[in-house]
């Protein structure tokens, strides 16, 4: 699934799943668009089932993409300034952003049980700085962990959110040479672990403890930052680097055991 702007519009393009098709991964065939109103812009995009929740910079709108020929908006909610991530598990939308300018970030959790009258369940507060925004938004399987990386404050900040209507801060990691490196993204990793991208590379952090996070290792990908961080499911890490201006992928069982299996 792909977001652009138009010239006139905002287009929420649906690309036909080369998986699923046989198709050539590098040139996928656009099924269907879903106009949106071009001064909300496309902030982020998760898709679960037949639906895909729509985050642009003031509202979480959800469309129908059952007939990937005709997606259909079917609800909204708004309330949010400068969305910084979306996930949704389950009935829950989870949503991170900042209520106006010079507001703290917020963890926002949603219902969308009815997608046509999605309800607030509770907003609970981050990073109390007003000048800093969060960058990142990762949530468990089950939704009862949400990993909000908030890059202004230099902090990775962890949420139990196994009661929707009162999620509660548990804990804080912060890279050890704070000041210098803060958290840019975060990607969870099997066995209560998850990566850190940062500054000066990615930490692999222990967060079993989640009131006392532990940075077990770092890498340093590109010998630079890694602005951006996801791991697929057969455990292929993937970095953006601004510095570098590309991206990289390295084998997990290898990248801290005896160097990097990149490219």
């Amino acid at each position: 699934m792909q977001a652009l702007r138009g010239t006139r519009e905002m287009q929420l393009l649906l690309p036909l799943s080369p998986a699923s098709a046989g198709k050539d991964p590098h040139a996928p065939t656009r099924l269907g668009r879903v106009d949106l109103p071009i001064l909300e812009g496309v902030a982020k995009v998760a898709v679960q089932g037949q639906r895909a929740y729509v985050t642009t910079f003031s509202r979480l709108r959800i469309v129908d993409i059952a007939n990937p020929a005709a997606p259909q908006l079917v609800g909204s909610y708004s309330g949010f300034y400068s969305v910084a991530g979306t996930a949704v598990r389950g009935d829950r939308a989870f949503v991170v952003a900042q209520t106006d300018a010079v507001s703290p970030f917020y963890l926002f959790l949603i219902d969308v049980s009815n997608p046509a009258a999605p309800t607030l369940l509770s907003q609970t507060a981050g990073c109390q700085d007003p000048a800093y925004s969060p960058d990142r938004l990762a949530v468990s399987g089950d939704g009862t962990r949400a990993y909000v990386a908030a890059s202004g404050c230099g902090t990775l900040e962890i949420f139990d959110t196994s009661n929707a209507v009162a999620p509660v801060l548990l804990g804080r990691y912060q890279p050890l040479d704070d000041g210098i490196n803060p958290v840019n993204d975060v990607a969870l990793a099997p066995d209560g672990k998850l990566y850190a991208g940062t500054a000066l590379g990615v930490d692999l952090v222990d967060v079993s403890n989640p009131a006392a996070p532990v940075q077990l290792e770092r890498v340093t990908p590109l010998a630079s930052s890694a602005a951006r961080v996801s791991r697929s499911a057969s455990g292929l890490l993937m970095f953006f680097s601004y510095r570098q201006d590309g991206v990289a992928t390295y084998a997990e069982d290898r990248m801290f055991s005896d160097g990097f299996d990149g490219h």
